[in-house]
């Protein structure tokens, strides 16, 4: 994952973020993949104190689905708008 270097230049982050992201961010990522159709949309809350990270976990989250492909049942519009 070659973003994750850009992704933790950009927010100043340390090289050590990585192991977060492989640790919690990344089986959250695959735990809502799971559960997101096309037919059932899916909220996902974060909640923490000011400064507890939610904006950035947020943010890696989005580069975590991103990479991935789209519901089967997606149809081609939504696809695209992804």
């Amino acid at each position: 994952m070659d973003w994750i270097a850009e992704f933790l230049a950009r927010e100043r982050l340390p090289e050590g973020y990585r192991g977060l992201i492989d640790r919690v961010h990344a089986p959250l990522a695959d735990f809502i993949a799971e559960r997101a159709t096309a037919a059932t949309p899916l909220a996902v809350g974060l909640c923490g104190a000011q400064g507890s990270g939610k904006s950035t976990a947020a943010a890696v989250l989005r580069e975590l689905m991103a990479a991935r492909p789209p519901p089967a049942a997606l149809s081609g519009a939504a696809a695209a708008a992804r």
